[in-house]
């Protein structure tokens, strides 16, 4: 298997649609890499016609003997869905090689590997007679087979069982934060004074909403966006501005019922479940001091994040990227507070309420790809570079890019790759 992170180039990268002949039979010129997508192996009978013989996924290859020996593929391969894909010619190897020095040498590896261990080599025969190597697994280190359960208990994420969220409301997801509880925090939140001196006044302005749920009208403070100037941007996406962290007045909280969303979604709420989350906001109700006034402090940014958590599965369909959004966000205030423990649990969180989306929906496309960074970056907070990889690869060649998403995608990878190289040589 290649591992796609470490292709460089990729102008030559080319995407089909479904049922598409990548690599006919009979070819000898080449080979193809599969960077997105899945393919069928389809090998010809006596007669000609073809059936499915094998797989092959990201990363994989097909046509191996025809690029290093010139021999004609007995097989062919057929596109199984939209894919990317990456044509080697046997022409230009030397190119290639050259270029592209990591893959190649893996490509390499692999197959005097094959060749090597012959006993351990596995067939698999085709209908008319021919053979390829099966891919084998390569030589495991006893250490780190050794260290690698605990290395995966760490990196991997926590499943939860939530069930298919309904169209209407989204009652059936369920984690450890959305869920009713006696206390609004979680164990270890603690009130550590937060930095608000910086919040100009003249930046914010009185604004009226009229609370979806419960009809209560009433006036809250809001960021004048027309005032905002970029002041830096991190490595993560996350913007700083001058004179004001719109974060601090990104939620809205009805004082009556403590409904909370963020303010680009505070009207959408679906009411069919007022009746399940307004018993769950009233155990909150007396012991919740929302400050709404010009006063804007700690306990009422936190509270506010905290009540939309628990307030998204049941007030929007497909929650989970509503949550995972607001966890971010969440995470980001903890940084700002100085408190990496609760800063490392949220972001653990935001990432699980990102991949169930991801197991459970088709994303919406416009989404697709800035979901796949903001995943790929919480996996590298959380020290996970492989899986960070795999997701910024995914951002780096969706079909529907942006090219500032695209930019990014490619200097994080860099980023990365310059990472282990430079922990290579300091080792």
């Amino acid at each position: 298997m290649i591992l796609i992170p470490h292709i460089r180039h990729l102008e030559k990268a080319r995407k089909f649609p479904n049922g598409t002949v990548l690599f006919p039979a009979g070819k000898n010129d080449g080979m193809i890499i599969l960077l997105r997508g899945k393919a069928i192996v389809q090998s010809a009978d006596a007669w000609g016609n073809f059936t499915e013989s094998g797989r092959k996924n990201e990363g994989e290859y097909f046509g191996e003997y025809s690029l290093l020996l010139g021999e004609p593929s007995p097989a062919q391969l057929v596109s199984d869905g939209e894919v990317i894909v990456l044509p080697v010619e046997r022409g230009k190897l030397s190119d290639f090689i050259q270029k592209e020095y990591q893959v190649a040498l893996q490509f390499l590896e692999e197959m005097a590997r094959r060749a090597f261990d012959s006993a351990s080599q596995v067939l698999t025969s085709t209908p008319g007679g021919s053979a390829e190597p099966a891919k084998l697994a390569p030589p495991v280190n006893k250490a780190e087979k050794a260290a690698k359960p605990e290395a995966a208990k760490a990196e991997a994420p926590v499943k939860h069982s939530a069930a298919p969220v309904p169209a209407g409301g989204a009652v059936g997801f369920s984690f450890p934060l959305t869920e009713s509880r006696p206390d609004l925090f979680p164990p270890g939140h603690a009130f550590d004074d937060f930095p608000l001196d910086h919040d100009n006044p003249s930046m914010l302005m009185d604004k009226g909403y009229t609370c979806p749920l419960c009809n209560h009208a009433f006036r809250t403070l809001r960021v004048k966006k027309s005032k905002l100037a970029v002041e830096r941007e991190d490595p993560d996406m996350r913007v700083h501005y001058k004179n004001i962290e719109p974060m601090h007045y990104d939620v809205v909280t009805c004082p009556s019922c403590l409904y909370s969303a963020s303010e680009d979604m505070y009207n959408d709420a679906v009411k069919s479940n007022k009746t399940t989350l307004m018993p769950i906001l009233e155990t909150f109700h007396k012991d919740t001091a929302i400050a709404l006034g010009t006063a804007r402090d700690a306990y009422t940014i936190f509270a506010g994040f905290y009540l939309a958590v628990i307030c998204a599965p049941k007030c929007f369909p497909r929650p989970q990227l509503v949550v995972a959004k607001l966890l971010v966000q969440l995470s980001r205030l903890y940084a700002d507070s100085g408190d990496p423990a609760m800063e490392r649990y949220i972001q653990e969180q935001a990432l699980e309420a990102y991949l169930d989306a991801f197991q459970k929906y088709d994303v919406d496309k416009s989404q697709s790809q800035q979901i796949s960074i903001m995943i790929a970056e919480l996996y590298l907070k959380l020290g996970n570079t492989a899986e960070a990889r795999k997701f910024l690869f995914r951002a780096k060649t969706d079909f529907n890019f942006r090219a500032d998403m695209t930019a990014h995608a490619d200097r994080r990878i860099d980023d990365i790759r310059e990472a282990a190289e430079k922990q290579k040589v300091e080792n």
